[in-house]
């Protein structure tokens, strides 16, 4: 069920009734689970259309199966969106959103990518990633490489000169105290005559 734009249902209504048809005569309420793996054509000519990509038959159920149809339907209208996916596992859906954008960024490359996982193996392995599924920011992923290098290298010189402007801030303050240690007695006389 597909709601039109004049209709408002909440979202109680579609998570029980988005992407099931209304039942006929002595048909189910809800939706029937669907357990097959596998299913069956109506006719060879079926099946060729299939083949061809005109026909959206269930063939086998990692492709999908009316019950995955109908959660994908309910989730996308739960979301207010234009479809959803299910998948079998977390991994797979991560993989799925990754080789989608990947696939998307192979035809239009960005102006730069930063990815950034926390252990240097990562950071290589998905620089490899990079390089070999978009080999036009296969030179971007070189430079950044750089890029990141030198600010590492900054980064070790500021933390150094942070050190050494430490040090000397602690030598000026010993020499001001030794200076005022020094001036004590001048000062204190000074203030004796001004009195």
């Amino acid at each position: 069920m597909k709601p039109t734009k004049k209709q408002h249902l909440t979202d109680a209504t579609r998570a029980i009734h988005a992407g099931e048809s209304k039942p006929g005569v002595s048909g189910p309420v809800t939706a029937p689970i669907v357990r097959s793996s596998t299913f069956t054509f109506a006719d060879t000519a079926e099946m060729k259309r299939w083949a061809e990509g005109r026909s959206s038959a269930y063939i086998y159920t990692r492709y999908g199966n009316p019950t995955l149809a109908i959660a994908e339907a309910k989730l996308a209208a739960l979301e207010h969106g234009e479809a959803a996916v299910v998948t079998a596992s977390g991994m797979a859906a991560i993989s799925s959103a990754l080789l989608a954008a990947l696939e998307r960024m192979a035809r239009r490359p960005p102006e730069s990518l930063i990815a950034m996982p926390a252990p240097p193996q990562d950071v290589m392995r998905g620089a490899a990633v990079l390089r070999a599924v978009l080999p036009p920011l296969n030179d971007r992923v070189q430079a950044l490489r750089g890029d990141l290098a030198q600010l590492a290298r900054l980064g070790d010189e500021i933390a150094q000169g942070q050190k050494t402007a430490k040090a000397r801030a602690a030598a000026l303050e010993a020499r001001r105290a030794d200076l005022d240690a020094l001036l004590a007695p001048t000062r204190a006389a000074r203030k004796e005559l001004t009195r």
